[in-house]
């Protein structure tokens, strides 16, 4: 049974990499060769017997559901990338009638996942693409004061302007097309108009009547732990909350999970115990079986639970294991563990074949196996049966959490070793009895309770405590065979020694030391790293997108992180713009956070921060050339600053792109030019300070390829041999304009743009690989 359950999920997995036409020929053919075979078998009078035959409808079976599985997962990524956006409709602008069946409040306005009722294109932007069969919708909406405030449950007349779902293309393990597939999302854009249909009264489900019901029943305190923890909502915790979560490690307490279910669990057999209690008094035999009478109240109250709480991996994951379990304890038979994990796997792939590149697969699975095999057979005495469970967990996940980018040290170490008792046997009781008796002061003691436990997390999140350096792919295969090992059944002691050795390894592996420029996919912005051992230099940090989204925190950190680098030794932020310098506080709140050393931070328009002190590009320094010499940071990584005195600015336009601080790196020999959103008057005062010295191998094209920058006379001084851009895919203001480009081209540089590259790294002097020019998943759009 393990090995065809292995079969079936290994199917719908590769079969989100193969396309149904190859599956069927590929079966056509094989079934062809394997009927030919017979035939010549029979023919010479050979039959099968015992074990041959035995061997052979093994292998058959396996081979039908693969096969089976193959196509069904095959059909299904096809079938939703039909409904999905093309590429070559990005920005089509639509008229549609929706029903709105979500409102988040954002930042700065709202948004809105709607089903599509009816939809028609209001321009051509592609003469030969139609509209898809377009179901539902990610829209954001910036109403106006007099705009009616949309609610769940309404039906509503927009037009907007979709946008095709699209990655950043970073190599980083988060996947957002795949995400959008698995929520069958087809368009995200923006709305620029709306109108109510009718007056009425939006119909709100059951389920949120509900949790409404239940939210009423404590105290305004109590119900963001009562939201978050029993009902799954996230927006029920502050976004810095969510970022303390995710800097301690402690992010997976706060994800309605397996040990919420279990919980619920036990409520459900203490009831299935009470009723068997009750029928054991009726003298009637005529009833059903003692064993339903228990298990029925346990897979009836966690399935309404995982219902209420939106039904998440986790949760379909404990929910269809009680059901199994409950299932072979009704025929008499005993569980077996792998069998029960692996047949909640596949029926969860099933559900939805894409599943698997989203992290909460990896971290419900690999836990739970982690917790199965770590008891199996053994006993633990009463100590050890508390924190064994949640050591054993930690260690299958901590490759999990460094796979996807989460920064694991120490401090995480100490932050879950008070956060997971604490929310274990105090805040989830708490909170289930807040629920339960409506009781005032059980709300007043879960929400001081719920303010110890942020406070904990505040303090270890100030620690400066060793980080686990990123594993590359073979460690992390060494890591699962060790622990493997270790539950097989080794002495306690020798487990224990073991695995605290494994850490200790972790601590002393040094990073990987490369060497490398990467020029990140950041969008309509500018990122771009340089590296040479553990030591760094960045030039700006992309855009601030909303209070939980920015690209220093989410692309350039975990970015720096996987080449190795230790710290960094010096950040350039050209100017203020938000698409150079809004990605910068999320940077330095991960920095903080992490241990990371920052040095000096230079900026065109500096901002003030205590904690990291910035210089300005107009520094006297600067003017009088002590920055204008080189400065090395490692034998082969040396930068300078190409200021303009004060007493020239005077020269050019006083706008902010004219602020932007330019300098001149030189790495391996190479010599980068960067000069941010100068202006073609800015650049033409450089060219006459500073002449031939501007020469440079490869020019960061000013201002994204406007035609603002990238003058004929910056370019001849320069003399590139590579230009590389950093512009959004299809982005609204036409970067690069069609003017520099061809003034490249006529000089015969080499363009390398993020819009159409993906991140842009040189590990090699001279040798620049796009990350979207490699292997590609079929559901990625180019």
């Amino acid at each position: 049974m393990h090995k065809l359950m292995l079969s079936g999920i290994t199917g719908v997995i590769a079969g989100c990499f193969i396309t149904p036409f190859y599956i069927l020929t590929t079966a056509a053919v094989t079934v062809s060769v394997v009927l030919l075979i017979c035939a010549l078998w029979r023919f010479t009078g050979r039959h099968l017997t015992g074990r041959k035959r035995s061997l052979a409808y093994r292998l058959l079976q396996y081979s039908l559901i693969l096969f089976v599985t193959l196509l069904f997962s095959a059909l299904w990524r096809q079938s939703q990338l039909q409904h999905r956006l093309p590429q070559s409709l990005d920005r089509s602008y639509i008229e549609a009638r929706v029903l709105i069946d979500q409102v988040t409040q954002r930042e700065r306005g709202q948004r809105l996942r709607v089903t599509v009722l009816s939809a028609r294109m209001l321009n051509q932007v592609n003469q030969t693409a139609e509209l898809p069969a377009l179901r539902q919708l990610q829209l954001n909406w910036y109403p106006r004061r007099d705009d009616v405030v949309p609610r769940a449950g309404n039906e509503v007349v927009i037009r907007a302007v979709l946008r095709a779902p699209r990655n950043f293309a970073n190599g980083l393990a988060f996947d957002y097309e795949a995400y959008l597939l698995t929520k069958g999302i087809d368009a995200g854009g923006y709305i620029r108009s709306l109108d109510l249909q009718q007056e009425q009264q939006p119909h709100t489900e059951p389920r949120q009547q509900l949790r409404q019901t239940l939210l009423k029943r404590v105290t305004e305190a109590a119900t963001p732990w009562v939201a978050g923890l029993l009902l799954a909502d996230q927006q029920a915790f502050s976004a810095r909350q969510w970022r303390t979560a995710a800097y301690t490690g402690t992010l997976h307490l706060l994800v309605v999970s397996g040990l919420h279910v279990g919980l619920i669990a036990l409520a459900g057999w203490l009831i299935g115990a009470v009723v068997m209690r009750l029928v054991s008094l009726v003298p009637a035999r005529r009833l059903p079986s003692p064993g339903w009478l228990r298990l029925l109240p346990v897979v009836a109250v966690t399935g309404g639970y995982v219902w209420l709480a939106g039904a998440g991996i986790a949760l379909q994951r404990a929910w269809l294991m009680i059901l199994l379990a409950a299932v072979l304890a009704m025929h008499r038979r005993r569980p077996d563990w792998l069998e029960i994990v692996l047949a909640v796997m596949l029926l969860v792939l099933l559900f939805n074949p894409l599943i698997w590149t989203r992290p909460g697969f990896g971290f419900s699975f690999v836990a739970v196996i982690a917790l199965l095999a770590g008891f199996r057979g053994r006993k633990s005495h009463r100590l050890e049966g508390l924190i064994l469970p949640q050591w054993q967990v930690f260690m299958a996940l901590l490759p999990v959490m460094l796979w996807w980018g989460q920064s694991v040290g120490a401090q995480h170490l100490l932050a879950n070793i008070v956060a997971i008792p604490w929310l274990t046997l105090v805040l989830m009781p708490l909170t289930l009895l807040a629920v339960l008796t409506s009781a005032p002061l059980i709300s007043d003691l879960l929400a001081a309770a719920g303010d110890l436990f942020w406070a904990w997390l505040e303090f270890a999140q100030q620690l400066a405590l060793p980080q686990f350096a990123h594993l590359s792919l073979p460690v992390i295969v060494l890591w699962y065979l060790l622990l493997i090992v270790f539950w097989l059944g080794v002495p306690r002691w020798l487990m224990w020694a073991g695995q605290a050795c494994m850490l200790w390894a972790l601590f002393l592996m040094p990073p990987a030391e490369q060497r490398s420029v990467m020029m990140a996919d950041v969008g309509q912005g500018l990122a771009v790293i340089f590296r040479d051992g553990t030591r760094a230099l960045i030039y700006d940090m992309g855009a601030r997108f909303s209070e939980r989204f920015d690209a220093g925190s989410a692309i350039v950190f975990p970015l720096l992180r996987q080449s190795g680098a230790q710290q960094v030794d010096q950040i350039m932020i050209s100017h203020n713009d938000n698409d150079h310098a809004g990605g910068l506080s999320g940077f330095l709140r991960l920095a903080r956070a992490y241990g990371m050393p920052v040095g000096s931070i230079v900026a065109g328009q500096p901002q003030e921060d205590e904690t990291y002190p910035q210089t300005s590009c107009d520094d006297p320094q600067a003017a009088d050339g002590r920055l204008s010499r080189w400065q090395n940071l490692t034998p082969t990584l040396r930068w300078r600053m190409l200021a303009i005195p004060l007493s020239e600015r005077s020269q050019i336009r006083a706008v902010d792109n004219n602020q932007s601080c330019v300098i001149q790196v030189d790495w391996h020999g190479l010599r980068f030019m960067l000069s941010g959103d100068l202006e073609k008057d800015g650049e033409a005062l450089l060219v006459s300070r500073y002449g031939a010295e501007l020469q440079s191998d490869i020019l960061l094209v000013g201002h994204h390829g406007s035609k603002t920058s990238t003058s004929p006379i910056f370019l001849n001084a320069v003399k590139p041999a590579q230009a590389w851009i950093s512009a959004g895919f299809n982005n609204r203001f036409g970067h690069p304009h069609a003017a520099v480009m061809a003034r490249l081209q006529a000089q015969d540089v080499r363009i390398l743009n993020t819009a159409g590259c993906g991140l842009v790294r040189m590990k090699r002097p001279g040798l620049p690989v796009c990350q979207r020019h490699g292997w590609q998943p079929p559901w990625r759009q180019r």
